[in-house]
C-alpha cells in the first residue's frame, strides 16, 4: 500500500538506504512511486500469485502493510504467516475492534495511527519542552537518523557506562537499550553513569549519521 502511510514510510526507509518494493495497484499511488524513482510492482498483493511471486521466491525480511482495507491487511498477514513464520510482519489496523485480530493472526507488530496520534499529543501534553527538543532533531532529516546497534561479545564497551564511551561528543544520544537484545527487557532513556553495557546489548541511537557511522566502525575494530 502506497497511500500516506506508505510514502512517508518509504521516505525514511530510502534515506536510511534500505532496500524496498512497493506493492499497489492503484495508478496515482504508482505514479507517485515511479517519480520518486522507488522499485514498485503494480499488482493485487492479496492475490496469492502475488506473494508468491514477490515475498517466497525472494529475500524477503519483513512486509509492512499500510492499506487503509483491514480485510486486505488480514488476508495478506494469514497468508505469509501460514507458509513463511520467520518473515516479520508490520500491520497497518485501521479499526480499534480489529487490532486483537491482527495479534491473533501473528503479526509481529500492529500499527494504529490514531492511538499514534493521541498518543503524541499526551506526551507534548505533559513534557512539550521534550517533545519539541525532539521534533526538533527529527526534521533535520539530512543529517540526523535513528539507528540500533549491538554489543557484541568482546567489546571495549562492556563494563562502561555511556558517559565514559563520550558518544555525546559524536552527536548522538541513547533512548533506550534491549538488555541482551530483549523486547521485554527495555531500559528507556538510560542513565549516562550508572548503566553499564553488557554483552549482546542492543542500543537504539538518534544523532548525526556521521557519529553512528564512527561508533558502528568501532565496535567492528574491536572485534577484529
Amino acid at each position: 500500500g502506497f497511500g500516506r502511510m506508505g510514502q512517508i514510510l518509504a521516505e525514511e526507509l530510502n534515506r536510511a538506504h534500505k532496500k524496498f518494493i512497493v506493492v499497489d495497484i492503484s495508478d496515482e499511488h504508482l505514479a507517485k512511486a515511479k517519480e520518486l524513482e522507488y522499485f514498485y510492482i503494480c499488482a493485487d498483493a492479496s492475490n496469492y500469485s502475488t506473494i508468491s511471486d514477490i515475498v517466497f521466491k525472494n529475500d524477503v525480511k519483513k512486509v509492512v502493510l499500510t492499506t487503509n482495507n483491514d480485510a486486505l491487511n488480514l488476508s495478506i498477514l494469514l497468508t505469509i504467516k501460514a507458509k513463511a513464520k520467520n518473515i516479520g510482519i508490520i500491520a497497518r489496523a485501521n479499526s480499534y475492534e480489529n487490532i486483537k485480530k491482527f495479534h491473533i493472526a501473528k503479526a509481529d507488530h500492529v500499527i494504529f495511527p490514531y492511538q499514534t496520534v493521541a498518543e503524541v499529543a499526551v506526551e507534548y501534553i505533559g513534557n512539550s519542552v521534550r517533545f519539541d527538543a525532539i521534533d526538533n532533531i527529527l526534521v533535520q532529516k539530512e543529517s540526523i537518523t535513528i539507528d540500533e546497534i549491538d554489543i557484541p561479545k568482546g567489546s571495549d564497551y562492556i563494563g562502561k557506562n555511556i558517559k565514559e564511551i563520550g558518544m555525546d561528543s559524536l552527536g548522538v544520544t541513547i533512548i533506550a537499550i534491549l538488555k541482551k537484545g530483549s523486547k521485554e527487557n527495555f531500559v528507556f532513556n538510560p542513565s549516562q553513569e550508572t548503566y553499564r553495557f553488557d554483552a549482546n546489548d542492543s542500543i537504539v541511537l538518534i544523532g548525526e549519521e556521521k557519529g553512528i557511522f564512527k561508533i558502528k566502525d568501532e565496535i567492528s575494530r574491536q572485534m577484529i
